[in-house]
């Protein structure tokens, strides 16, 4: 019984090998997959890098909405510019002496 199905399994080996469409088949298909600059592989790579810069580039959006609320916020309340140049800038006023106190780590 053992012989016979190894004897089947090898006679429709051959019998596939012989055929050359089957082999072209088979050679086109794992060079599609495998070796070819659009790839699956290939593809499926640069699918996953699209989704991520899709999402950074949305990211980036966000904050730029952000950005244009606080510079419109800051165009029209001049305390506001004033109290972020000093927090952020240090800026002072004529007369005006500004102590910087680090804590230690």
């Amino acid at each position: 019984m053992y012989n016979k199905l190894k004897e089947l399994l090898f006679n429709l080996g051959q019998t596939i090998l012989k055929n050359r469409y089957v082999l072209l088949t088979t050679t086109a298909f794992i060079w599609v997959l495998f070796f070819d600059s659009n790839s699956l592989l290939n593809r499926h790579k640069l699918n996953n890098q699209f989704k991520q810069l899709e999402s950074e580039a949305e990211f980036y959006k966000n904050e730029i909405k952000e950005l244009e609320k606080e510079i419109e916020a800051l165009e029209k309340n001049p305390e506001a510019l004033e109290k972020l140049a000093r927090e952020k800038y240090l800026y002072q006023a004529e007369g005006e002496t500004i102590y910087i106190l680090k804590e230690k780590e």
